[in-house]
């Protein structure tokens, strides 16, 4: 999700994309911390991808959509091929140096 502001690739209105966008945060850190309190590395794919969001110029992140024609309540999303790629260059970063660097 963008970290500001909305597009029409995402397909949501304002307000829910901020409610989506507080709990996609909020389930983040839980994941993190709870990670960092068992001693447990932590990788954050977010963070391999961040600024490539569904409304980026480049986005990592396919907006709203369906897959073969399904229809859904609540819009998808999807990583990207280059997103994937990002992930894995990110995972494999963290993995040589120990950070969690683009």
């Amino acid at each position: 999700m963008p970290e500001n502001g909305n597009c029409e690739a995402v397909y949501l209105s304002d307000n829910e994309l901020e409610v989506l966008r507080t709990r996609q945060f909020r389930y983040a850190e839980i994941v993190k911390r709870t990670a960092i309190s068992n001693n447990i590395e932590f990788f954050s794919a977010y963070e391999a991808t961040k600024s490539h969001d569904a409304c980026a110029a480049m986005p990592f992140m396919a907006g709203a959509m369906s897959i073969d024609g399904a229809s859904w309540e609540v819009p998808n999303f999807h990583t990207t091929q280059e997103g994937m790629t990002a992930i894995a260059n990110g995972l494999e970063n963290y993995l040589r140096q120990g950070t969690n660097a683009n």
